[in-house]
């Protein structure tokens, strides 16, 4: 009797010390790459992107497929080259988090509604600068 008294003791003590040890996933964020693509990455993300067209630096953003188009503002001709990819690549991550088969964002110009660049993992490309 004292013996499975034992064995019970010691496989619930066994039980809780594996879930002790045992992190909670739930919590943690999901990694696409290198990607956060937990809510609250996204959220923040959605708010960058929101304060990009409430200053003018972009104007809108299309997704046409898979590849998001960003319609860039007056404002973003004048950022330093690393302010401009510090940006896309917020869009960029908010965009594979959404699709993952996004592999770059293509940029256009509003009013002549051409190409006038791309932002990859390779970084910017601009016929502009």
């Amino acid at each position: 009797m004292k013996t499975q008294y034992i064995v019970l003791i010691l496989l619930v003590l066994f039980g809780l010390s594996i879930k002790l040890l045992t992190p909670d996933r739930s919590t943690q964020p999901v990694l696409l790459g290198n990607i956060d693509t937990s809510p609250e990455k996204q959220l923040s993300r959605q708010k960058v992107i929101n304060k990009l067209k409430a200053t003018g630096v972009i104007e809108k953003i299309e997704t046409s497929g898979s590849l998001p188009t960003v319609y860039i503002g007056e404002r973003f001709l004048s950022l330093t080259k690393d302010e401009k990819e510090d940006y896309l690549s917020t869009i960029s991550d908010y965009s594979y988090t959404l699709n993952t088969k996004t592999s770059m964002v293509i940029l256009k110009d509003p009013k002549t509604n051409k190409k006038i660049g791309k932002y990859s993992q390779n970084g910017l490309s601009m016929k502009v600068k």
